[in-house]
C-alpha cells in the first residue's frame, strides 16, 4: 500500500547510507585508524538509519492498509443498519496513533543523520552528542568546517524549509496535547452499488508544513500527508548523506581519525 515515490525515497536513504559505509570500509587508512570501538559505533549508526527507514516504510504502509480496512468496516456497518457516525471517533483515533508514530520516526531519522554529520566533521569524540538541532546550530555558527561546507548549507536550508516546523509539531504532540484532524465519511450510489469512503484530514497545525504543495491543505488526508512527510524527510536525509560521502572521499583533513582514542 506504500506509493512508489515513498518506497523510492526511503530506499534512497538506505542506498546512500551503504555508499557512505563503503567509503569508510574501503578506505583502509581510515578504517585502520578508527579503532574497534569507533568502528562499532559507526556501524551502529548505520544500522539505526536503515532500521528507521524500514520502520517508516512499514508504518506508512500500515496506515494506508488500516485506512482501507476501516472503510470496509464502515461499509459493512452501513449495510447492517448501524449509525456510521458513531464509529468515526475510534477510527479517527486509530489512524492518528500511527500518524503520530510516523512523525516521531521522521524526526528520529533526521537526528540519526545529524549524528553522522557530527562524526564526519567533528570526529568520534563527539559520538552520540550530535542531533539535528546541534548540527544545525554548528552549521549556522559561521565558524568551523561544517558552517562553510555543502553539508552545512543543506542543514540550514532544510531546517528553515522543513525540519523546524516538523519538530515544532512533534513538540506539541509530546509536551502539550493530542492533535487530531477532522474525520468524515461519505457514500454514493452508482451502477456497482453503494460506495463509502472515510476521510481523515491533517490537523490544522500541520498546514504550514505543506505550504509548497499545490493543493488545498485543509483537505489533505492523513495517508497522503504521512507519505509526503516521509518523502520530504527521506530526500533531505539522502542529500545530506550524499554530501557526507563527498566530504569523506575528498577531504584530506580527516577529523574522524584524529581523536585520542582512535589508536586503541
Amino acid at each position: 500500500m506504500l506509493s512508489e515515490a515513498a518506497q523510492e525515497a526511503f530506499e534512497h536513504v538506505k542506498e546512500e547510507m551503504m555508499v557512505l559505509n563503503h567509503v569508510f570500509v574501503q578506505d583502509k587508512f581510515t578504517m585502520g585508524q578508527l579503532g574497534s570501538d569507533n568502528a562499532k559505533y559507526f556501524f551502529s549508526v548505520r544500522d539505526s538509519i536503515i532500521y528507521r527507514s524500514n520502520s517508516l516504510m512499514w508504518h506508512t504502509s500500515q496506515l494506508s492498509s488500516i485506512h482501507a480496512d476501516l472503510e470496509l468496516q464502515l461499509h459493512s456497518s452501513f449495510l447492517a443498519g448501524m449509525h456510521t457516525a458513531e464509529l468515526l471517533p475510534s477510527h479517527q483515533a486509530g489512524l492518528h496513533y500511527l500518524f503520530d508514530d510516523i512523525v516521531f520516526g521522521n524526526v528520529s531519522l533526521l537526528d540519526y543523520v545529524a549524528n553522522l554529520v557530527g562524526l564526519v566533521f567533528e570526529g568520534f569524540a563527539q559520538r552520540g552528542k550530535y542531533k539535528w538541532n546541534s548540527a544545525f546550530k554548528s552549521a549556522a555558527s559561521n565558524h568551523g568546517p561544517l558552517s562553510s561546507s555543502e553539508t552545512g548549507s543543506l542543514l540550514i536550508q532544510a531546517h528553515k524549509d522543513w525540519v523546524n516546523c516538523l519538530q515544532a509539531y512533534r513538540g506539541d504532540l509530546i509536551h502539550t496535547h493530542a492533535i487530531l484532524g477532522n474525520a468524515s465519511h461519505e457514500w454514493k450510489f452508482d451502477a456497482s452499488g453503494m460506495q463509502l469512503s472515510l476521510r481523515v484530514v491533517i490537523p490544522s497545525n500541520l498546514k504550514k508544513l505543506f505550504t509548497r504543495i499545490p493543493q488545498p491543505h485543509d483537505k489533505l488526508d492523513i495517508c497522503s500527508a504521512a507519505e509526503m512527510i516521509g518523502i520530504t524527510s527521506a530526500n533531505l536525509s539522502a542529500n545530506i548523506l550524499s554530501s557526507l560521502i563527498t566530504r569523506v572521499r575528498t577531504n584530506s583533513n580527516k577529523p574522524w581519525i584524529r581523536d585520542p582514542d582512535t589508536t586503541s
